[in-house]
């Protein structure tokens, strides 16, 4: 049954016998109740189906995401810091590299595994200032490695 992949185990010959004693006008339930219950049942396999693709989810993300890095792990001009992080540089920058304590002007385009796109300052046709102390550590990490006045490409999974 497919309850069963969720984490439901009904019991068939109690669920039918249920379903005929009310056919027969002999259930052990009044009409509220049985609604109550079906909805109770409904609620938390719609839950339990929920929690069930999601987990799915991650699991094919990582996933994908594994297969990624380690294709760009192979490639010569990619970068892998000590944390994981990985990056490739499409145009080098010039002068000194940022740190946490600048604020940076940024054009970016968040992309999701699939490729679509999620965020982007370039369709918003105004690129981002932001402190790099502010924004999520695989941000705040790859810019730090990085000269001003350059393309890159930034691969990181944030949990």
């Amino acid at each position: 049954m497919q309850e069963k992949s969720i984490g439901i185990n009904l019991d068939r010959k109690q669920l039918l016998a249920g379903v005929k004693d009310a056919f027969i006008n002999k259930s052990k339930l009044n009409d509220q109740e049985i609604e109550t219950t079906l909805k109770a049942l409904e609620k938390r396999i719609q839950t339990l189906a929920q929690l069930k693709m999601e987990e799915e989810s991650k699991k094919m993300v990582n996933w994908v995401m594994i297969i990624e890095l380690n294709i760009l792990k192979k490639r010569k001009s990619v970068v892998k810091t000590k944390s994981g992080l990985i990056y490739k540089i499409e145009k080098p920058g010039e002068g000194a590299k940022q740190t946490d304590k600048d604020t940076v002007v940024v054009n970016y385009e968040g992309r999701l595994i699939d490729g679509s796109v999620f965020n982007s300052s370039y369709k918003r046709n105004e690129p981002l200032t932001i402190a790099l102390d502010s924004l999520i550590s695989g941000w705040t990490e790859g810019l730090q490695q990085l000269k001003k006045a350059l393309k890159f490409n930034l691969l990181f999974h944030q949990n």
